[in-house]
């Protein structure tokens, strides 16, 4: 917190700053100014239509700030790698040259880029559910529980043959020791497959 706080401090009196390289710009912004939440936690419809026109030029910018850290301090910067997550929804299929790298960054990183490793993943096809199952196995619950998450979303219906390679993992994780994470399976369970998930119940 401590380290934090400096790195906040010397950022608002001008003497750091947060450099992406190579940032393309749209309407005279850079990708970044546009990848600002509103105050209801949303990106207003401009800003993702800006995104979305700077298409895959913003892949490898994008990757930067999802996985940034401060040069000086080696601190995760969140509300930078956040907006890398959110502008890889915007782009969503256009940036599945990523998800192998996703792969990597939700197996090896902190709880929290993992975390926004999945988030990132949200919008490109198949290629999300085959991010989330194979994010069944990782060693953090907390990882484990969001992957059954997105897995149970309605969206995902559109992929029913990568869905139905998630449910050996998902069985597995019903003899989960952490309880959220039990709990999410069987509800991606029920909504991949219902019968597997009845004959669980009863085992």
């Amino acid at each position: 917190m401590a380290l934090t706080r400096l790195r906040d401090k010397k950022r608002k009196e001008g003497r750091a700053q947060v450099v992406i390289h190579n940032e393309p710009t749209f309407g005279g912004k850079r990708l970044r100014e546009w990848l600002v939440l509103n105050p209801s936690g949303e990106l207003p419809e401009p800003a993702r239509e800006a995104v979305k026109r700077i298409g895959t030029n913003a892949v490898p910018v994008l990757w930067e700030m999802l996985v940034y850290r401060d040069p000086e301090f080696g601190l995760v910067d969140y509300p930078i790698n956040w907006a890398g997550a959110v502008g890889f929804v915007v782009l969503g299929e256009q940036a599945k040259s990523v998800l192998p790298k996703l792969v990597t960054l939700i197996d090896q990183e902190s709880e929290s880029i993992a975390l926004l490793g999945l988030v990132a993943a949200l919008d490109m096809g198949a290629g999300s559910v085959q991010i989330w199952t194979q994010a069944l196995t990782n060693r953090n619950s907390t990882v484990r529980t969001q992957a059954s998450v997105y897995l149970a979303e309605p969206h995902t219906r559109a992929f029913p043959e990568a869905r139905r390679q998630a449910v050996p993992a998902l069985l597995k994780l019903l003899d989960d020791a952490d309880e959220s994470v039990r709990r999410s399976a069987m509800d991606a369970l029920k909504e991949i497959d219902p019968l597997a998930a009845a004959l669980a119940a009863i085992r």
